[in-house]
């Protein structure tokens, strides 16, 4: 039946479809996620938790930068503090940390979990050069 659907590129019958795949995907995605941080607690002695969904939806004072990991991410956070008076760094991970404005990191999203952990381990390797910079233009 779905294949007669994408034959004929009937959307509508294709959206509750589409829905249970995406939701496969974001639970697999979640998992992934959850296997990351317990690994990286065990190798780097990290402390801390996984939240459940980002928070930055409203400017806040004590931020001093944001380190958005897609460009269309960092322009949403530039909006959120356009007119606030707060002034942190926003960037793109990829790009400040590279310092190459084209380099970005692969979406991840329904990809497996090889993939998934490559992305960790550019994560892990990035983070700590984009809060370095940082703090070096401090």
């Amino acid at each position: 039946m779905i294949h007669q659907y994408i034959q004929e590129r009937d959307a509508e019958k294709l959206k509750p479809y589409f829905a249970q795949a995406n939701q496969v995907f974001k639970d697999q995605e979640r998992h992934f996620r959850s296997d990351a941080v317990h690994m990286l607690v065990e190798e780097h002695g990290l402390v801390g938790y996984l939240k459940a969904h980002s928070d930055q939806t409203r400017p806040r004072a004590d931020t001093v930068a944001v380190f958005a990991m897609a460009p269309n991410n960092t322009e949403r956070v530039r909006e959120i503090y356009s007119g606030s008076g707060f002034t942190p760094v926003i960037e793109t991970l990829s790009a400040y940390a590279t310092q190459d404005p084209s380099a970005s990191l692969p979406n991840a999203f329904a990809r497996g979990s090889a993939f998934y952990h490559s992305v960790i381990d550019q994560l892990v390797e990035q983070i700590p050069k984009a809060i370095a910079r940082f703090l070096e233009s401090q």
